[in-house]
């Protein structure tokens, strides 16, 4: 079974119009609305002319706002540092990581330059949902980091070890690691306990 290739006259010539929303064939848009992550078309005016299903699911239908800015991030204006201005400027792919504030979500998002067979340029952004596993990063350095905090006391240099005990810091030292001890005197404390003995 082959599968048809899009018509130029699936894409709208006027990026605006949302009763000709670009719709991709049956097999691709069951295809698309199957993946985990979120797709979406871009027009160059910022108005979403495509979204998969797990778009619409995230962030809602493009019936009620078709601009990228509004719909994402809530905004009237398009973002100062949209990475879809580059991805028209450019025609460079941009990968960013967005920290959605409103939905409290972190998303890998890809931008890519995506020509309809009639040249005309849009944005396709492919979004992936990565929340889960910045949060176990996280949770997996917090816990390195509070292992490799050790709590000494200010004035003595005793250790408080997990036990609740507290131990000199030779002990403590040995116990971890195969570090003995031999105790000396720096130059410093030479002078200020000892100032007679040169």
């Amino acid at each position: 079974m082959s599968t048809k290739v899009k018509s130029s006259s699936q894409f709208p010539e006027s990026p605006t119009d949302q009763n000709n929303i670009p719709q991709p064939l049956e097999l691709e848009a069951t295809i698309l609305d199957q993946l985990p992550a979120f797709v979406y078309l871009v027009a160059e005016d910022y108005s979403i002319q495509y979204t998969n299903r797990a778009f619409t699911r995230q962030f809602g239908s493009i019936a009620t706002s078709g601009l990228c800015h509004a719909l994402i991030r809530a905004k009237v204006e398009p973002c100062d540092d949209c990475p879809l201005t580059r991805v028209f400027s450019d025609r460079q792919q941009q990968v960013l990581i967005y920290d959605d504030p409103i939905r409290g979500q972190i998303y890998e998002l890809h931008y890519s330059p995506y020509f309809s067979e009639s040249c005309r340029l849009y944005a396709l952004v492919l979004g992936i949902d990565i929340t889960n596993k910045c949060r176990e990063n996280y949770t997996c350095r917090r816990q390195i980091c509070d292992e490799n905090i050790v709590q000494i006391c200010s004035h003595c240099k005793s250790i408080h070890t997990k036990s609740g005990i507290w131990q000199k810091i030779e002990h403590y030292m040995s116990s971890k690691s195969n570090i003995r001890f031999s105790h000396g005197i720096c130059p410093l404390c030479m002078q200020k306990h000892h100032p007679d003995i040169k």
